[in-house]
């Protein structure tokens, strides 16, 4: 249903009048929203977050029922953050994820809660990792989501304690590589399981006479390290590693949860850069994708199969490659002989596609034939091409 929802929404525009730029925009808006509402207490099904993710990519790219269009840049890099080189449109999974995260966190937050007290009395045992039941069908949808979204909060998070602390030594966080029971291997004893981190720690320093083994080195030097007062507030407190407040942030959760996917988190995205300078929206968005040599000419189109010839329509003498169309054909050296570049010829017309754009975009030298910078000119310059 709430595929369904996303793709009435977004059908009522036409993909073809819309600029990329207006494409990102919108699709950014649409997915922000309609899916937000399950999203955040629900753990969908892979099918209906791969179809988000389908009526997302078609209506970026123009694509249709009855039209399909060229996806040139993978979906892993579109929805990259900016700053990492991509578009910033959220992926459906591990937004799915980050929502769920959020939950974790108002359930360790928010203990006078109607819902949080219910679901504690009937899951929650000590604390400890959420455990899946042998019948998956005796467990509610919430505590299904919360159990999937426990991994990514896991990671953001740590304890706090405070002068009435009941924070467990071994199955809470308060380190920040993690548990200390998912850090050693081996049974407790029934004693040694009840510990609190309070009936170990002093104001003289560790007393472990109560634990039955001794922690490895590296461990021990972990636990020491790991500053703990015991004062200010009387209640543990829960703090997020990605936010300066200690505040939950939605947007670090979305970088844990992409960052641990196999498909999103080895995959590189150039073009940061792009979003940095001072050009139109959409030629920021045409720059981003030259950067990922995704733009529609000869010798992209032949490498797709698609029976043409890779030769420039407009000299006929070489492969129309990108930047061969923005800068290399004899037309367009001419368009840019007229702007008289603020470089030496070998330097203008001997870089790399990326380099050269990047290069000129942020050149801060003044135009030889008017008082602007190079790099207000330049972006403009290639997109009129």
């Amino acid at each position: 249903m709430t595929s369904g929802w996303l793709e009435s929404k977004l059908a009522g525009w036409k993909a073809n009048l819309l600029s990329l730029a207006g494409r990102v925009i919108l699709t950014q808006s649409v997915t922000s929203t309609i899916p937000n509402y399950t999203m955040q207490c629900v753990a969908l099904p892979s099918k209906i977050l791969q179809g988000i993710d389908r009526i997302s990519r078609n209506f970026l790219w123009g694509s249709s029922e009855n039209k399909k269009k060229l996806h040139l840049i993978s979906w892993e890099k579109v929805t990259k953050s900016k700053e990492e080189g991509g578009l910033g449109i959220q992926a459906a999974k591990p937004k799915n994820t980050a929502l769920l995260a959020k939950l974790n966190w108002r359930f360790n937050s928010e203990k006078s809660s109607l819902w949080v007290r219910v679901l504690s009395k009937k899951y929650h045992k000590q604390r400890r990792v959420y455990r899946i039941p042998t019948r998956p069908s005796l467990c509610s949808s919430n505590w299904t989501a919360l159990k999937k979204g426990n991994e990514i909060f896991n990671k953001g998070t740590k304890w706090v304690p405070g002068r009435d602390s009941s924070l467990s030594l071994w199955f809470d966080k308060w380190m920040d590589k993690g548990t200390l029971r998912g850090l050693i291997s081996g049974p407790l004893n029934k004693d040694e399981e009840n510990i609190k981190l309070k009936d170990v720690v002093g104001y003289v320093g560790w007393n472990l006479e109560h634990i039955s083994f001794s922690f490895p080195a590296s461990i021990l030097l972990e636990m020491k390290a790991t500053p703990l007062s015991f004062s200010g507030s009387e209640d543990d407190r829960l703090t997020w590693h990605y936010s300066p407040n200690g505040e939950f942030k939605l947007k670090g959760a979305y970088q844990l949860a992409i960052k641990e996917d196999d498909n999103w988190g080895k995959c590189a995205a150039p073009g940061a850069w792009v979003w940095k300078i001072l050009a139109l929206p959409k030629v920021k968005h045409f720059l981003w994708q030259c950067c990922h040599n995704s733009i529609a000419v000869k010798v992209i189109l032949k490498a797709k199969d698609l029976g043409i010839s890779p030769d420039c329509p407009v000299c006929n003498s070489e492969p129309e490659t990108i930047i061969h169309a923005l800068r290399d054909c004899p037309k367009a050296k001419c368009f840019w002989n007229s702007l008289l570049p603020p470089f030496s010829p070998n330097v203008f017309y001997g870089m790399p596609l990326v380099e050269w754009l990047k290069i000129n975009s942020r050149s801060a030298r003044i135009s030889a034939i008017s008082e602007m910078e190079w790099g207000t000119i330049f972006p403009m310059a290639v997109w009129i091409l």
